[in-house]
């Protein structure tokens, strides 16, 4: 590992230099350390809890349609006796708010704990759990977006390596300033 490193700083007899793998990355070595994506987990994670907030604003109104209908649906069946049965469109509105709420936690989830470069697997599920809501509504435009962007960031070997370099108790600002392209 010390070739790797002297190796950088040009103190090596050999001309080659070989790029290390991202386990073998020491960690006090700043210069080894490329940007990649890492200054997009937070954009991604802010972009994340904006999903989860329209989904949650779409979950909540299909509850309030659903609680709506109920007094129209009860007086068109006041005369008849299947009075405490409920009406498909009630319980279809019910299921499609239970699956947009449902997302929506598990976007706002993954925005907080993204944030603060925590839990990369709950990305993953967010990302999947939009795109299994999004035929849903009108939230198809942005959930795809957000999942392709979300993929790209996610799955990049820097952000990998951030996540990891977090679990080890680096601090977010000094992550942040380690994967920095404007680093002095």
């Amino acid at each position: 590992m010390t070739e790797i490193y002297n190796a950088s700083l040009g103190e090596s007899d050999s001309d080659s230099f070989v790029q290390p793998m991202a386990q073998d990355w020491p960690i006090n070595v700043p210069q080894l350390l490329k940007p990649g994506l890492v200054n997009h987990v937070r954009a991604f994670a802010v972009l994340s809890v904006l999903q989860g907030v329209y989904e949650l604003v779409g979950g909540l109104l299909q509850v309030s349609f659903s609680a709506a209908e109920a007094p129209i649906i009860f007086a068109e069946r006041s005369t008849r006796l299947d009075l405490f049965f409920l009406h498909p469109s009630s319980v279809l509105r019910f299921f499609i708010a239970t699956l947009l709420i449902t997302a929506a936690g598990a976007h706002l989830l993954a925005g907080w704990l993204n944030y603060r470069f925590q839990a990369r697997a709950v990305g993953f599920i967010a990302i999947g759990s939009g795109l299994f809501v999004a035929p849903l509504c009108t939230y198809f435009v942005s959930a795809m977006a957000l999942a392709v962007y979300g993929m790209i960031v996610l799955r990049n070997e820097e952000v990998f390596t951030a996540f990891q370099l977090r679990k080890q108790g680096f601090s977010c600002t000094e992550l942040l300033s380690r994967f920095s392209a404007y680093r002095r």
